[in-house]
């Protein structure tokens, strides 16, 4: 008559029958398992493109949580400084200042006129796909003699 280990459990001291349960449960194939913790706080609230380098965060594994796997057709658990996932975050480009931007060179308020009806700068902007603060003037007013210049051109 053959004994399934619940039965032969029931028939052995506590303690013996505690160590055939934990052998058994070390027979079975079981995954490794564990819980993260929560993410931790982003690096940067945005990309700074000078800096080339996303912001991330990360999350690690709770060491109290790990249950190791067993048996034969589970791979072994990583070791805990192995168990962490870092993901980018906050990943649109910083804000910048309009009055960061260069000049471009003057052109004529109406070419029609010449250098009589005045000429103008305008903010070069990069076409990125970036919020900007506005904290100057988009245009200022050349000099006369730029004026003049200009209109030679034309």
């Amino acid at each position: 008559m053959q004994l399934h280990h619940f039965e032969l459990s029931r028939l052995l001291p506590v303690s013996f029958s505690g160590l055939i349960q934990v052998a058994l449960a070390m027979m079975q194939n079981l995954p490794c398992l564990y819980d993260w913790a929560e993410w931790s706080p982003c690096s940067a609230t945005c990309t700074d493109p000078t800096l080339r380098q996303t912001p991330t965060r990360y999350r690690v594994v709770i060491n109290e949580s790990i249950a190791r796997s067993s048996g034969s057709i589970y791979a072994q658990c990583p070791e805990p400084e192995d168990l962490i996932e870092i993901v980018p975050c906050n990943t649109y480009l910083c804000p910048r200042h309009l009055s960061s931007y260069n000049w471009s060179e003057c052109y004529l308020n109406d070419p029609a006129n010449g250098a009589s009806a005045g000429c103008y700068r305008i903010r070069m902007l990069e076409p990125e796909d970036q919020l900007v603060k506005i904290d100057g003037n988009l245009t200022v007013p050349c000099s006369p003699s730029e004026c003049e210049k200009v209109s030679k051109w034309w």
